[in-house]
């Protein structure tokens, strides 16, 4: 019974009154793993050495690696015609539904939505152009575009 409370006591003293124990595994520097043991062992799931954590370990990694693989639309096949601002909203509206539609994910539903933002300013500029009568060299539209932007010599 001496021996159990001893056990106890140093418990508590290493998990804080916790209830559980931080990790027995020493790093290659000396330093021991802060991360709390799991149920029925002295290391955490990372440094466990009981076979069927090793199992759900080797299981975790091969769906880590399965879901951190970006998934590419499939191909359509027409391109997307954008020549005023009515093509925008279209091709927002169908964005809109493929998110929602789980068709596609909310970065290429992003990417879209920047794109179609850049597409709009193009199609304002080309329309003042249009309405002054002119044309404008690269630099002059560069600099309609992004006027605080310094250009490549």
């Amino acid at each position: 019974m001496a021996i159990l409370t001893a056990v106890r006591a140093v418990i508590c003293v290493t998990c804080g009154g916790g209830g559980r124990m931080e990790c027995g595994f020493l790093k290659p520097d000396g330093k021991k793993c802060v991360a709390q043991t799991i149920s029925n062992d002295v290391f955490c799931f990372a440094h466990s050495r009981l076979p069927e954590i090793i199992e759900k370990r080797l299981a975790a990694k091969i769906l880590g690696g399965k879901n951190g693989r970006k998934k590419m639309l499939e191909p359509i096949e027409s391109e997307v015609i954008v020549e005023n601002p009515k093509d925008v909203v279209i091709l927002l509206t169908q964005t809109i539904n493929d998110v929602r539609m789980n068709r596609i994910n909310t970065t290429q539903a992003n990417c879209i939505g920047f794109l179609c933002n850049a597409m709009i300013n193009a199609l304002d500029n080309r329309q003042k152009v249009k309405s002054e009568g002119k044309k404008l060299t690269f630099e002059e539209l560069a600099k309609r575009l992004e006027p605080n932007r310094k250009l490549p010599a």
